[in-house]
């Protein structure tokens, strides 16, 4: 296990962000903001440090997890207040939003309470420049429209089963430049946009991995009214959303319209944790544009009817038929062998575990 006393984080326009702390009190708190190619602050920052305000309610705020998020103006800092010390305290997560090209302070703040202080019950995902996502038990929609005051909610969209310590995967774009860019041209504009994109949310705890289309958060009869709604699962889940069984060492992601996902391969054997030993790859594309791609030329496994997965914690079933198209690698990976993996529109990359402990973790790069 690392303990890290200074974490950066990679965000867009060549920017890398430091906090400073590892288990601190909010005053020794602060985000810089530095361009990766030197020391000095970034071009488009409004100044190298972000400042947090003051935290709500107490002043011995102690953290012992945190989480920095960025997307394109915007960077969110979650702390989860570490209360474990002090019984008659409840634990709490708390959540600051700073547009980082325009000022170094921030009114964007929102708080909430921690139901059970062993995990990290809340995660965040931005949906563009205007709203994102925080993520526990349910999946709170809220605006950031105006950065100068708190969030405002805008629905919440329930989940179909109690779901612990989930997880929100955002989706990558291209990690690295793609070398056919006029071939790759037209899923440019479905993979940028925000209202046409994929996020993952998954749960070990559950076994289970979600792949969920963003559009519904952009759809005005949910999104639009002047109060904000609480939408049941059978209203927006099924048929937005695809809910697959996750055993692999790793976690999966999404980049733009696609999944990735490990099942055991066919015939795979089972060990004493009733774990598969050997898995495949399984690529999957839920654009339309793939679709077409299918009936035109009859590129991948078209999957279009309803799968049903159970939650090992509650023995719930859970019904989705979101449609998507399914390109199944050709070599198998033993479990445990990768230990994390990335992609992007035309390339894989593979961080994988060494089997000789003298030996250094290899990382592998493969094209689409």
């Amino acid at each position: 296990m690392f303990s890290w006393t200074q974490c950066k984080t990679y965000l867009p326009s060549s920017m890398s962000v430091i906090r400073n702390g590892d288990l601190v009190s909010d005053k020794e708190y602060y985000i810089d903001l530095l361009a990766l190619d030197g020391d000095g602050a970034h071009p488009q920052a409004a100044g190298r440090t972000l400042f947090l305000s003051d935290l709500p309610g107490r002043e011995n705020f102690i953290t012992k997890s945190t989480k920095i998020e960025g997307l394109g103006r915007h960077i969110a800092l979650r702390l989860f207040d570490d209360q474990l010390r002090s019984p008659s305290s409840r634990s709490r997560w708390w959540l600051q939003i700073w547009d980082w090209q325009h000022s170094t302070m921030s009114n964007s703040i929102l708080s909430g309470p921690i139901l059970d202080p062993d995990f990290d019950e809340i995660d965040i995902c931005f949906l563009g420049n205007d709203r994102f996502l925080i993520v526990n038990d349910n999946l709170k929609l809220y605006s950031i429209e105006d950065i100068s005051q708190a969030p405002r909610l805008l629905a919440c969209f329930l989940l179909p089963v109690s779901l612990v310590n989930l997880r929100c995967l955002t989706p990558t774009d291209d990690i690295a430049r793609s070398s056919h860019p006029q071939k790759q041209a037209p899923q440019v504009t479905w993979i940028s946009d925000p209202k046409h994109r994929l996020l993952s949310l998954i749960t070990w705890y559950s076994d289970l991995y979600f792949v969920i289309s963003t559009r519904i958060f952009f759809e005005p009869d949910f999104v639009d009214s002047e109060e904000a709604v609480t939408i049941p699962w059978i209203s927006w889940g099924p048929s937005n959303a695809r809910a697959f069984p996750h055993q692999f060492s790793c976690r999966l992601g999404v980049s733009g319209s696609r999944a990735l996902c490990a099942f055991a391969a066919a015939g795979a054997k089972v060990n004493n944790n009733l774990i598969a030993t050997e898995y495949r790859l399984h690529l999957m594309d839920f654009s339309p544009l793939a679709v077409k791609r299918h009936h035109q030329q009859g590129l991948g496994r078209i999957v279009n009817e309803p799968s049903i997965v159970e939650d090992i914690e509650t023995r719930e079933y859970i019904t989705t038929s979101m449609p998507y198209v399914e390109v199944v690698s050709d070599r198998t990976f033993s479990y445990g062998e990768i230990i994390e993996i990335w992609f992007d529109r035309d390339k894989l990359y593979l961080l994988k575990n060494h089997s000789d402990m003298d030996k250094m973790d290899q990382f592998e790069v493969i094209e689409f």
